[in-house]
């Protein structure tokens, strides 16, 4: 199964914006290979346990920009329903896979 990436609160199919399946990342609803993100570097961020993220390579609390619970994406250190800006859903993704999803998060939401 691939892991689909909402913007907003909910898992709504207008509101995906990135899938990732068989380990490639694409933009939108479709793995066609037009539409394959590749070359992602995932620089200027430090990922903590998969739940805090911070802009830079400290994790002081000033610089933390994410934070991941469950399966939702919420802007800044606090889990409040108004600052959710995503939804993954599906498949676990591995550590590169995250990183690289989390980068384009942060990059779309102007947080980086």
């Amino acid at each position: 199964m691939a892991t689909k990436i909402y913007s907003g609160k909910e898992s709504i199919s207008t509101d995906q914006i990135f899938l990732v399946e068989k380990g490639k990342i694409y933009n939108g609803k479709y793995s066609i290979s037009s539409d394959e993100l590749k070359n992602i570097y995932p620089e200027g961020i430090l990922i903590v346990d998969n739940t805090k993220i911070f802009k830079g390579q400290h994790a002081t609390s000033s610089e933390q920009i994410l934070t991941v619970s469950k399966k939702n994406i919420y802007k800044g250190r606090e889990i409040n329903s108004s600052d959710q800006i995503g939804v993954i859903d599906g498949d676990r993704l591995n550590d590169d896979e995250f990183a690289k999803i989390i980068y384009l998060l942060a990059k779309k939401n102007n947080l980086l």
